[in-house]
């Protein structure tokens, strides 16, 4: 074989990149308390929708857990809730910054609203924000139900 078809090898320097992975959203949870176990986060009355016997609703307070994972970098989520018509928020959270090291550590950031009041029946959006794009979006109806129903 000759010479000329041989491969060039020249040596080539090596460099790396820090370079931000976006996380994705691997759950966005609503739900009314905490378990008791202080070792473990958990969920307790998840909830989709919620019945009222008159609006605007009694003050109510619920938390939502947002699960970010397979990411790394730093980043912003917000949360928003709108009203049914979807042109207002009823709440909306300031950026809160967060930290992934390494794509294997999730993040879950955890938001308190207290002493919400929802002026009318229908269909409220909650939507959540990754450095102010919306990444997900989705239904949470507030229905009104007689109190003597059982």
């Amino acid at each position: 074989m000759s010479d000329k078809f041989q491969p060039l090898m020249e040596e080539q320097s090596v460099r790396t990149f820090e370079q931000d992975i976006a996380p994705t959203l691997q759950f966005s949870v609503p739900y009314l308390s905490e378990g008791e176990d202080e070792r473990i986060r958990s969920f307790v009355g998840i909830f989709y929708e919620l019945p009222f016997p008159s609006f605007p609703t009694p003050k109510f307070s619920f938390f939502l857990g947002n699960g970010w994972a397979n990411g790394k970098g730093k980043f912003k989520q917000k949360v928003r809730i709108l009203t049914p018509d979807r042109k207002n928020a009823i709440i909306e959270t300031p950026d809160q910054d967060f930290d992934l090291k390494e794509t294997t550590t999730p993040f879950m950031a955890v938001n308190y609203f207290a002493e919400m009041v929802l002026p009318q029946p229908g269909t409220y959006w909650f939507q959540t924000f990754l450095n102010g794009r919306l990444v997900l979006e989705y239904p949470m109806v507030a229905r009104k139900v007689d109190i003597a129903q059982k």
